[in-house]
């Protein structure tokens, strides 16, 4: 149930948007979704991602070219791009919203710039392995002071907590 609500939740947007590192930890399918990679450098077109989708945009630290007229490269420098810079050109590109379902790189980016509506975090057995787990959030806590807990849904064994950005509240 919880895939399926994640599902649910992809279609509502016009994208998604992971990090060059989920993309090649977790070959996710995505499929019928349209993608944003951000960062990292040339594609490996056997993925998951590439079977299936829609159109796909990679923002790369490399420069190359791809002979496929659904995927679009963006150059970015290899020190990687702004949130706000990435959220100008998506707009350029006719975005208007964007599902970020990135791994901890990406989401520390953008609650650092405060340029994100909601946040809907998933709490699952898995967050009690005994494994060694990077934080969610590791940043400066004072870019939260605007979040709102809005929501807590339960779905099988999983927490679904819906959290606001109240300085954003206005989009």
């Amino acid at each position: 149930l919880t895939n399926l609500f994640t599902k649910e939740l992809r279609n509502k947007y016009d994208f998604c948007l992971i990090g060059f590192n989920t993309l090649n930890t977790d070959n996710p399918k995505f499929e019928g979704c349209n993608v944003i990679i951000l960062g990292g450098n040339k594609l490996d077109l056997s993925l998951n991602i590439f079977k299936n989708n829609k159109k796909i945009i990679h923002f790369s630290k490399e420069t190359y070219s791809i002979d496929y007229e659904n995927i679009k490269i963006i150059n970015i420098s290899e020190n990687g791009i702004k949130i706000d810079e990435l959220l100008n050109i998506l707009y350029k590109e006719g975005i208007g919203s964007v599902f970020v379902e990135g791994g901890n790189i990406v989401f520390n980016q953008f609650i650092e710039s405060g340029l994100f509506n909601e946040l809907i975090l998933y709490y699952t057995p898995f967050l009690f392995s005994t494994k060694s787990q990077t934080p969610f959030y590791n940043g400066n806590f004072e870019s939260v002071n605007n979040l709102s807990i809005e929501e807590i849904n339960k779905i099988e064994n999983d927490l679904i907590v819906k959290i606001m950005n109240k300085s954003n509240s206005s989009w």
